[in-house]
């Protein structure tokens, strides 16, 4: 039993082996991906060539402001007793933001009251002197007219008369004086309180409620963000591209959409004197609500247009040096050919000599294939 039992497990050994020899020998090896390729083609992904209008663009760097920015003091020093607004907060025009200590100046000024009060009575009491001089000196005329009074006693009413009015004259520039006085007092109370100039939001807080500030200390800076400008500086050989009215687009390296768009309003006559750079100031068109004064962006400003340009995508070129040229689609191959560019706009450029409108240019893949390759395209991109 044992015998016939190894016996039949000998017979199924040699009965897989001659299975797998035979699948073997007449098995065919898998193709290879070059095989595969060379019979289907190398997958890529084209364009067709058609004329387009291309912006001309130049690339800028800058920092967002505020067209109407301030740094707000008291216009008198002393110690703060009032300070309403942190960093961030929005203001209306007029709104009170710090006041100063005015206990002292509320005693001058009432002080200078009591004096104008005095003043006012002193006045009032040599008017009326003044008049009872008038009536009498009057009188006193008819009388002589009358050869009633001596000449003696006229002139004794005229001069009492002359000093009476003499008198009212001094009255009336104390009370002038008094008068200015408190009218200084005032308004010197009225500059401890810093009101805002105009509607705006916060940007920096310099001082703190019980600190002793001086007169013209910066307590505030305070920003319009409904007006706000983008500042930046080219070169002069940007310069002289530029003109007010041109339209510009802002990025922001973090964010993936354009921050905002912009438009050119003014630029400056002549360099700065250490870094030859001219500022351009570019009014914001459109914001966001990540946009602050302060933020620096990246930007391209369209100084024109061509119309009718053939262009390809950038994907599409190749270079060797200053040669450049691309892989036309002909037949089911990929060719080679040489081409001439001339002005990038984004993300297509311009063909000067080599393309013709509709041919087929492969922008993806091209790393794979040499001139003669076999290709298979797997999508094409029809530029409107």
């Amino acid at each position: 039993m044992r015998k016939l039992l190894f016996g039949f497990l000998v017979v199924l050994f040699l009965l897989t082996v001659a299975i797998r020899v035979y699948q073997k020998l007449h098995s065919q090896p898998p193709a290879s991906l070059a095989q595969m390729q060379a019979s289907q083609g190398v997958p890529v992904e084209t364009t067709i060539v058609r004329r387009e209008t291309l912006a001309s663009k130049i690339t800028v760097n800058g920092e967002v402001r505020s067209d109407e920015e301030a740094s707000l003091s008291s216009k008198i020093g002393g110690r703060l007793i009032t300070l309403t607004k942190q960093i961030g907060d929005s203001v209306l025009q007029g709104e009170l933001l710090a006041k100063v200590d005015t206990s002292q100046l509320e005693v001058q000024r009432a002080q200078a009251l009591n004096q104008v009060a005095m003043a006012e009575r002193n006045l009032s009491q040599a008017r009326l002197r003044l008049e009872n001089a008038r009536r009498e000196w009057e009188r006193r005329q008819r009388l002589f007219e009358e050869g009633v009074v001596a000449r003696a006693q006229l002139e004794r009413y005229e001069l009492e008369y002359q000093t009476a009015r003499e008198q009212e004259g001094v009255c009336q520039a104390a009370l002038e004086a008094a008068r200015d006085g408190l009218r200084l007092i005032e308004t010197t109370i009225r500059d401890a309180s810093l009101q805002a100039p105009f509607a705006g939001v916060i940007g920096e807080r310099r001082a703190e409620v019980g600190e002793v500030v001086a007169a013209g200390q910066p307590i505030y800076t305070l920003y319009n963000i409904g007006s706000l400008i983008i500042r930046v500086q080219v070169p002069e050989k940007d310069v002289l591209l530029l003109r007010p009215g041109q339209e510009a687009e802002f990025f922001s390296p973090n964010l993936p959409e354009p921050v905002t768009r912009a438009r050119v309003s003014r630029i400056a006559g002549a360099p700065d004197s250490k870094s030859k750079l001219y500022a351009v100031e570019l009014k914001v068109l459109s914001r966001s609500a990540v946009l602050k004064p302060g933020l620096f962006l990246q930007g391209t400003i369209t100084t024109g247009r061509k119309n009718g340009v053939l262009t390809v995508p950038v994907t599409a070129i190749l270079q060797a040096g200053d040669t450049y040229s691309v892989y036309v689609v002909k037949d089911g191959k990929a060719v080679r050919r040489p081409v001439e560019v001339g002005e990038t706009s984004g993300e297509q450029v311009e063909i000067l000599t080599g393309l013709s409108p509709g041919e087929e240019v492969i922008t993806l893949g091209k790393e794979n294939v040499s001139s003669g390759t076999r290709v298979l395209v797997k999508s094409t991109e029809k530029k409107s």
